[in-house]
């Protein structure tokens, strides 16, 4: 009984990915998904500043204004780029339904850190870590960086990790 109700819920969960039509597991929505990021988010600046109260930037700090300005303007173009890249795919009805949907509104944290890292969660919230901006050295290296972590994000790789790793706890026995 219980293996039919794991397949039950697997076959329930399965979705086509909109912006490569492979079919995946993912049984949250993107609101639960969201959800998760702002506590994940909420986490992460309660860590970083119970270390030391200064270890996030002040967003009119001129760091965290660049990076800032980098998001917009990736922000700017990502409407036009998944229109492109469904139209040349030949994306399903439903990719076009859910791609607007799939973009959070983004809010960037900077983290004073030598640590070479960047992250970008469910919920919009972008981390980027200083010693991430000091390594890539130009605005379009950390764009590049940024842009990779928002696509994460927009495909739901989050989610679909989440929803595997979900299936691997359920008993079959």
């Amino acid at each position: 009984l219980t293996a039919s109700v794991t397949t039950l819920i697997i076959l329930g969960s399965l979705e086509r990915n909109p912006f490569n039509e492979r079919w995946r597991l993912l049984h949250l929505s993107i609101a639960e998904e969201r959800e998760l990021g702002e506590q994940a988010a909420r986490s992460i600046l309660e860590e970083c500043l119970s270390n030391d109260a200064r270890a996030v930037l002040a967003a009119d700090h001129p760091l965290n204004r660049e990076v800032v300005r980098i998001v917009a303007t990736l922000n700017e173009e990502l409407p036009a780029l998944l229109d492109d890249y469904l139209t040349s795919s030949g994306a399903s009805h439903h990719a076009w339904e859910q791609r607007r949907e799939l973009i959070p509104q983004w809010k960037v944290h900077l983290i004073l850190s030598d640590t070479c890292n960047a992250t970008c969660l469910p919920s919009g919230d972008i981390f980027v870590y200083a010693g991430c901006v000091a390594r890539c050295g130009t605005r379009d290296r950390l764009a590049a960086i940024i842009a990779h972590e928002m696509a994460h994000v927009i495909s739901r790789h989050g989610a679909e990790q989440m929803s595997a790793a979900a299936i691997m706890d359920v008993p079959l026995g």
